[in-house]
């Protein structure tokens, strides 16, 4: 079993393996480190940094299926539930919902009593808002497999590892014309971009959950996976991301756990 642990003092939690399978994963999971990069691209913008979080022990969730590790009063700002996890709910504790990202998740917390606004969105949707980058279209396509897939079940295919930094993966993600994608935040990113993306089989044991959560957290019908990246590029993209689902979840950000600097000093 693959633990999770906080990356440092951030009050932004991010999931990342432990210690014992850092050789398996080698770096950074794209989706799950966006939380801490977008959040502090967030905040900067009203000059603010993490050591200005006035939220106590509580800590904001914001990218990722990570709500199982929530803890009592956190807050939820466009996280989800992991389906492998959903026989593992009893008992939860209640949560600072602000926005979650997808009608599914919203349903599950209901049903544990919780009182869940109707505000979705993966927050990774935000990507272009704050990583600037001009989509250049000068590769046919990316195939971006999940952090547990081997190589090897994509032969002869033009990979981009999520297992980077966002800085990095996003300059190599907008240079592509079309992404095909078995990782969650493959597709999220390459939305966010306006890039059209095509979902394929995750053959690493994911639960279809998240990304049913993800396309109806959008207002749009999950349209399935592909069986493979030929049949994926064959097929019609999904519509892109519609007007006015980024600027509701943006506008739900919770700024009440921040604070400004109180002079030039105190930077």
């Amino acid at each position: 079993m693959i633990a999770s642990m906080m990356t440092g003092k951030e009050p932004v939690y991010s999931w990342r393996p432990s210690e014992k399978y850092l050789h398996f994963f080698q770096a950074f999971n794209v989706g799950d480190r966006l939380a801490i990069d977008l959040v502090a691209r967030i905040i900067a913008e009203r000059g603010m940094r993490f050591r200005h979080y006035n939220g106590g022990t509580r800590r904001l969730f914001a990218v990722g299926s990570v709500l199982r590790v929530a803890q009592e009063n956190d807050v939820v700002w466009g996280s989800g539930i992991n389906g492998k996890t959903l026989h593992r709910w009893e008992g939860f504790h209640r949560l600072d919902l602000r926005a979650v990202r997808g009608p599914l998740t919203a349903h599950k917390l209901s049903e544990m009593g919780m009182e869940v606004p109707d505000i979705y969105g993966d927050p990774g949707i935000l990507a272009d808002r704050y990583f600037p980058l001009r989509p250049t279209g000068t590769k046919p396509y990316w195939v971006v497999p999940h952090l547990r897939e081997p190589a090897h079940l994509y032969p002869g295919q033009p990979l981009l590892s999520p297992k980077q930094l966002p800085g990095k993966f996003l300059r190599k993600l907008v240079q592509a014309q079309r992404v095909v994608s078995s990782s969650l935040h493959g597709l999220v990113l390459a939305e966010a971009y306006g890039i059209p993306a095509i979902p394929i089989i995750n053959r690493s044991g994911e639960h279809p959950f998240k990304y049913q959560d993800y396309y109806e957290g959008t207002g749009r019908e999950f349209p399935g996976f592909s069986e493979t990246v030929a049949d994926a590029l064959r097929r019609e993209p999904p519509p892109g991301i519609p007007a006015g689902v980024k600027d509701r979840l943006m506008a739900a950000f919770p700024w009440d756990l921040w604070e400004k600097p109180r002079s030039p000093a105190a930077e």
